[in-house]
């Protein structure tokens, strides 16, 4: 089955107003399958973002979540399940996502500012194999 750059596999977000985006610049080597994992449900998303390309994961909920990639990685029939990768990795300090509402008073008039913390990430891959020093185990991505 093809995907199309951008596209969730799993999970996936509800489209809404004035929500935080992820964006993703993917400068590895292969494909990349990315998870992002709410830190307090435990809710697990994942998206595909090609080779060479960039993707917005729009949004996302306010929340602090993990960020873990698999390049080049193989997802089982159940298509959630990572069976294969040349590398896995998690982002050590969690991405954080809010939005802030700040009410504005000028000598004519009071308004509402909203004002939304997107967030953005790069991945590299690495041509011999050697994970960074974040590097994850695939039971890891999947548990």
């Amino acid at each position: 089955m093809a995907l199309a750059n951008g596209q969730a596999v799993a999970g996936g977000f509800e489209p809404g107003h004035y929500l935080p985006e992820l964006s993703i610049q993917n400068d590895g080597s292969g494909h990349a399958l990315i998870q992002l994992e709410n830190l307090e449900s435990g809710t697990k998303h994942l998206y595909y973002v090609a080779r060479s390309s960039s993707a917005e994961i729009r949004f996302v909920p306010v929340g602090r979540y993990s960020l873990s990639f698999a390049m080049d990685g193989r997802l089982a029939a159940d298509c959630v399940t990572l069976v294969s990768a040349k590398m896995v990795v998690r982002f050590e300090e969690p991405f954080e996502f809010t939005v802030e509402e700040k009410y504005v008073q000028t000598a004519n008039e009071f308004y509402t500012d909203i004002v939304v913390m997107n967030q953005w990430a790069t991945l590299f891959g690495v041509e011999d194999g050697n994970g960074p020093s974040d590097a994850i185990t695939i039971e890891d991505f999947n548990r």
